[in-house]
This record gives structure tokens, C-alpha cells and sequence, in this order.
């Protein structure tokens, strides 16, 4: 076992993911309303435009949960403890420890050792552990990760699911012996004292930060230079689809709503912050509600006019449903992107900055082809990304 020393220290941040705020918010799909709700009972520490993140993301998890048939359970469950001595642990030849260090809400870890057994709470400590090819001896994320190429692939299916009912189980936790455990906040790190040492992970706003998390992540188990080889492999990647003469495409990104509006993304999105590199996704904000983006009708859609649309779903609806009262609507027909068959959909993607490079890399990779159908009618390999920048 990797001994630990763990300090708390009061430097806070934002947290990281919904699942353990699906079963006790009120079932509405009103962005304002869920904030305002997550102001009173959740995290006390964040502030009115990380409410706002908050809220846009649970509405996504619970439409998951519904449509996976685990909202109504309270937990997704899987294989039982005893099936976990088959899962490869991590590994590393690094050298330099022990080691102390901070978490994202500004705990110190104190490592003797690499951590070898590790649990992955939430897909965002998973699709960093994919980054540095460690393997979880435990995961509680969304069961269409685990096989995903982009991940561990078929590999992944074998790694043990653990219960995630309003926070980690602490009798699975115990039952892995891990010397990590990857967790939501510092209320789910302090439920596991005495049990196992755990990180809360830090919550990425950009491409930078998100490139800082890598590393740190990379410090934490001993991986530093699979670190940087991913952060390379992925710059690679985006400066080849940089380099490939693409126009000057405006793309904006919408979240219908229950009540028919549209939250409209703007600049400040991390949706938007990736398309602004590879197009424009420059739109201003109108009401300074939230950096993200601010909530309008089909009329202000129209002033704006992109050439492209990313629509996501936020109702309880079908996207046929939505698209078919959309197209009723006289003023969404007079859209360039509508008329130019430019409306795309590719649900799952709301905040990819926030996540891991594989699920970055998986957005670019989706949306891109969409985007750019003559210049790339599929996502670039890895070859053919070398090829590009050789030549360029």
C-alpha cells in the first residue's frame, strides 16, 4: 500500500462533476432555477457563474440517467469486488518519491510511493488515467466509456463498477484496497478518511489549465513524460486540423429548452473556447449573467445567423421532436444554417474542456468531419496528422 499524509489547506475551487446532485435536484430543465437551487444546497464555495456550469451540466447527466435507466435505481452497479483481481493495476519506473502534492481544493498529498491501486470516481479522473495508461482497479463513470476506444477500449470493460449513490460507497472503497481514490469534493474526500487517501480533482476552464491538470496528474503517479507525450499528441493533432486551410466557418452552440428559448453559448464557453481554434465561435455575451452564455428566443438566434449550428437537447423530448417544432417555426426556416442543412447534433459534448484529452480529442474528432466535410471527410489518424505537419 502507498502510505500518504494528507493536509487540508484553504485554498478553494471550483468542483467537478453532477452525478451526486442528480437524485436530490428539482426535475426542471430551467438553467436559472437549477442554480439558484445549487446555490442553497450545493457546494457552498462556488460562485454564480460556476452555479450556471453546474446546472447546464446536470440537466445532461439526468437525461443520461433516465435513458440508462439508473436515475430511478440511485446508482449504476456492475461486477462485484470479487471480480477485481483480474483488472491490471498501475505501474511506474518513474523515480523522485516521496512526493507532496495539491489537490483541486488545495489539500496536500504527501506520496511515499506510486499510487498502484486506483479508483476513478466520475468520467473526468477516468479519461485522465486513460491519458497516462493507468488503469483503474475501480470506476463509478458513464458505462458507454468503458469500452471506448478512446479510453481503455475493450479492456475497459473488465474494470469492477462501484456505487455511486450521493458519494462514494465506503464499503466497496474499502472493500479494493486502493491507494488512491479520485473524488467529486472535499465532503466526499473527508467521508474517506481512515478508509483510503483520495485527490479531488481540479476542474479545468481552458486548454491551458486543462494541459496543467495532465501534468498534475502526471506528478501525482509518477507519469511526467506520458504527461507531456499526450499534451504533444494532442497540440499535434489540433495544429494539423489548424493547418489544413479552413474557412472562416461561425459556429454557435445552443441548448433548447424546455420552455422553447435557447441557452446561446458564448465566447467564454469551453465549447466554444476549443471551435474558436479551428473557427468562429466569437459571439459576445448580451446580459452578463454568465460567461458561458445567456438565455433568448429564436428571434435573437436569427440576429446572430450562423453558418453552423450545434444544437443540443435539453428537454424531454426527441431531437425529431424538437427539430420538428423547430421547423415549424417561420423564423427558425429563415436561418442560413438551417436552410443550408448546417443544424448538427452530437449529444454528450457540453463541456469537454472540463473532462480529459480523450474525450477533448473525441469532440474535435466528431465535430470537425461535420464541420468540414469536403476537407475531412473523416477525423485525421494519427499518420496522417504527422503527414500534415511535415509537410506544412
Amino acid at each position: 500500500m502507498t502510505r500518504t499524509t494528507i493536509t487540508t489547506q484553504t485554498n478553494p475551487t471550483d468542483t467537478r462533476m453532477l452525478d451526486r446532485l442528480v437524485g436530490r435536484a428539482p426535475a426542471t430543465d430551467d438553467i436559472l432555477e437549477l442554480s439558484d437551487w445549487i446555490a442553497v444546497h450545493g457546494p457552498a464555495h462556488l460562485n454564480p457563474i460556476e452555479r450556471i456550469e453546474l446546472a447546464e451540466r446536470l440537466i445532461t447527466r439526468r437525461r443520461f440517467l433516465i435513458g440508462a435507466g439508473a436515475l430511478g435505481l440511485g446508482v449504476i452497479t456492475g461486477c462485484g469486488p470479487e471480480e477485481q483481481a483480474a483488472v491490471p493495476t498501475a505501474t511506474s519506473t518513474n523515480t523522485g518519491f516521496p512526493r507532496t502534492v495539491t489537490d483541486g481544493m488545495g489539500r496536500e498529498l504527501t506520496l511515499e510511493e506510486p499510487p498502484e491501486r486506483i479508483v476513478a470516481y466520475y468520467n473526468d479522473s477516468f479519461g485522465m488515467l486513460a491519458t497516462l495508461g493507468v488503469m483503474p482497479v475501480a470506476q463509478s463513470v458513464n458505462p458507454e466509456m468503458l469500452n471506448d476506444p478512446i479510453y481503455f477500449g475493450e479492456e475497459g470493460e473488465n474494470i469492477p463498477t462501484i456505487t455511486n449513490d450521493d458519494g462514494p460507497d465506503l464499503e466497496e472503497v474499502a472493500a479494493v484496497e486502493p491507494d488512491l481514490v479520485f473524488v467529486f469534493d472535499e465532503e466526499e474526500a473527508q467521508a474517506l478518511e481512515g478508509i483510503a487517501p483520495s485527490f479531488v480533482t481540479p476542474r479545468p476552464t481552458n486548454l491551458e489549465e486543462l494541459n496543467d491538470a495532465v501534468r498534475l496528474f502526471g506528478e501525482l503517479l509518477g507519469r511526467e513524460a506520458e504527461a507531456e507525450e499526450a499534451i504533444s499528441a494532442f497540440d499535434d493533432r489540433l495544429r494539423a486540423y489548424q493547418t489544413s486551410s479552413l474557412s472562416d466557418v461561425s459556429i454557435l452552440q445552443l441548448g433548447f429548452r424546455q420552455d422553447g428559448s435557447f441557452f446561446i453559448s458564448t465566447q467564454g464557453n469551453p465549447l466554444c473556447q476549443v471551435l474558436n481554434t479551428l473557427a468562429d465561435c466569437s459571439w459576445e455575451n448580451t446580459d452578463g449573467a454568465s460567461d458561458w452564455g445567456y438565455i433568448g428566443t429564436v428571434e435573437a438566434v436569427l440576429d446572430l445567423n450562423p453558418d453552423v449550428i450545434i444544437l443540443n437537447n435539453w428537454t424531454d423530448n426527441s431531437y425529431e421532436d424538437i427539430y420538428a417544432e423547430l421547423a415549424d417555426n417561420p423564423l427558425w426556416v429563415e436561418l442560413s444554417a438551417f436552410q443550408n442543412e448546417r443544424v448538427l447534433s452530437t449529444p454528450g459534448y457540453d463541456n469537454p474542456i472540463a473532462s480529459s484529452l480523450p474525450a477533448l480529442q473525441k469532440f474535435i474528432d466528431a465535430y470537425i468531419p461535420l464541420i468540414y466535410p469536403d476537407i475531412f471527410p473523416e477525423p485525421l489518424t494519427d499518420e496522417e496528422v504527422q503527414e500534415i505537419l511535415a509537410d506544412g
